[in-house]
């Protein structure tokens, strides 16, 4: 992060250092400066990074889908704005479908 941003800008080139490799989880927003849901939920992603109750919990991060095409194909992004945790999480999540339980054991 710079200076006292709070929203961390990740590219298709630091992304595995700054989200898979964090040792927080991450909720990353995937957004384009043309999207105006994205525009509108930009101030709302900023005030959440600021809230004391996440700091040291949790980090949060944003990449432009327009200047970086791999990552989002690859997490599975289909649409735009789409914000969602992405570490520990299966790469095919998405807001809209229940994320999976660890496997119960047996014995």
């Amino acid at each position: 992060m710079n200076g006292n941003a709070t929203v961390l800008t990740v590219t298709d080139q630091d992304f595995a250092e700054q989200v898979w490799h964090s040792s927080l989880p991450v909720i990353v927003d995937f957004t384009a400066s043309w999207c105006p849901p994205c525009r509108a939920l930009a101030p709302v992603f900023e005030k959440l990074s600021q809230t004391q109750t996440y700091a040291g919990k949790l980090r949060f991060a944003r990449m432009d889908t327009d200047e970086n095409l791999q990552t989002p194909v690859q997490v599975g992004v289909q649409g735009i704005p789409h914000p969602g945790p992405l570490r520990q999480w299966p790469t095919r999540w998405s807001p809209g479908r229940p994320a999976p339980r660890a496997s119960a054991t047996r014995h």
